[in-house]
Order: C-alpha cells, then structure tokens, then sequence
C-alpha cells in the first residue's frame, strides 16, 4: 500500500484470520496478529493516506444474542478467540478513526458461503458429500443461522462504500434463518440427491443455537439481498462441480 503512488481513498479491509475449527481454535497468537496487528496497520495507512476505511467484521462479535433478530446496538459478547479479535479491532478502529478524523464502515456479515468458501464450513461440507455421497454428517442439524450468499455480500460492501454519511455499524444477512437440517434439504433438491440421508455426530445446537440479522439499517441505505438459499446453494453446488 506504501508503495501506490496515486491518491487512495477508501480501503476495503477484510483480511483475517478465521479459521476457527477445534484444531485451530487455540491457535491466539496467530488470530491476534492477523485480526489485531494487521488491522493496525491497515489503520495505520488509512492515517497516512487520508483514506476512508470499511472493516469487514463478523457476526461471531454479537456472541450468543440476547433478543432475536439481532441489531447493531446488541453489546459484543465474543465467546471464541476469533471473535474477541475480530471485536478488538472494531475498537482499533473506532478508535483511530475519531482520532485521526477518517470515516469508517464496519460491516458484519452473517454466515457467508458460496463458491470457493473453505471445505470445512457447514455448506461446503453438506454439498462436497452430497456429491460424493448419499450420506451426510454433520457436527450438529439444529443450529439456526442467518445464510447470506457470497454475491450479496460483496454488493453490500459496494453499497457501504457508496454512503456518505457519519461513520457507521451494518449487519448483512438476509433476515431470514434455516436449521442445517432445513440446508440439507434444500442442497438434497439443488444437487439431485433426493434419497440422500442426514447424520448428526452431537444432537445439540451448540454455545450459540440461533443467529438471525436485523437488516434494516442496511436497507436504508438502498439494499436488499437477491440471493435466497435455494439460489445460493444452486450456485454454490454447480461451482463446486466444476471445479
């Protein structure tokens, strides 16, 4: 970045570190000097350049919600390391950007998934066996998450680079939950696999059983997710087919 000689005026950041399956999960100084230190720095040039910033955050920041759906006031409550970092440096944020006079977005997507998402995350793991396999397990089936497709994800972040307002906080979901059940079903009909078979490994919906977005500050500003499930796992599906 220190090297771009022409005028920056926005950045875009959404490098992290986020891997947070068990073998991973203790894995601090790692989530601390990519979440933390290289949010510093990505803050450190937005100082310089006179550049405004937008922050991919996560949802993981709300931890387990105290009311449903879920809006940007709900205090953070992170319950895994990765989503303490990830809260950490929504307050490097907050705070170099009042103190050096820069605007800043913080987005917070919900569950992200679409082409090219790690194997390991719930989607691309239902479909990656449904394509080899009649038969699917998974961790556990009654989690509810709030699905957001990829595409909808980056149109969102679009239309936060777009405003031009004070800084601000915004969820992006679709306001909408599905058990990973319901997922099954539906990725069942997207990938012809009808007489496909579902198996829990735990029966419980773990630390966090229901996570939905409240959209409606995003929606103010002029967007709408245009992918549902069925669209976003029929394109996730014929992607990974491909590739």
């Amino acid at each position: 970045m220190e090297k771009v000689s022409f005028p920056i005026d926005l950045i875009i950041h959404a490098a992290a570190y986020t891997d947070t399956r068990p073998s991973a999960a203790n894995n601090y100084e790692q989530f601390f000097a990519t979440n933390c230190l290289g949010t510093l720095n990505m803050l450190k040039v937005a100082q310089r350049r006179g550049a405004d910033l937008i922050y991919i955050s996560t949802c993981d920041v709300y931890g387990k919600p105290k009311s449903l759906p879920i809006n940007e006031t709900h205090p953070p409550n992170p319950i895994t390391v990765y989503a303490a970092t990830k809260s950490a440096a929504e307050q490097l944020c907050h705070g170099m950007s009042q103190a050096n006079n820069f605007r800043l977005r913080i987005a917070r997507p919900f569950n992200t998934y679409g082409p090219n998402s790690p194997k390991y995350r719930v989607i691309s793991s239902i479909i990656t066996q449904l394509v080899s396999s009649d038969s699917v397990t998974i961790n556990n089936i009654q989690s509810k998450r709030d699905f957001v497709f990829v595409d909808d994800v980056a149109s969102a972040i679009v239309k936060l680079s777009e405003f031009q307002g004070d800084d601000v906080i915004v969820n992006i979901g679709t306001g909408i939950t599905h058990s990973i059940a319901e997922v099954f079903e539906v990725a069942k009909r997207v990938t012809g696999k009808d007489t496909a078979t579902l198996h829990a490994q735990e029966e419980s919906s773990g630390p966090i059983p229901v996570l939905q977005a409240d959209i409606t500050r995003i929606k103010k500003l002029g967007w709408r997710p245009k992918f549902d499930l069925e669209r976003g796992l029929l394109e996730t599906a014929r992607e990974m087919r491909l590739n």
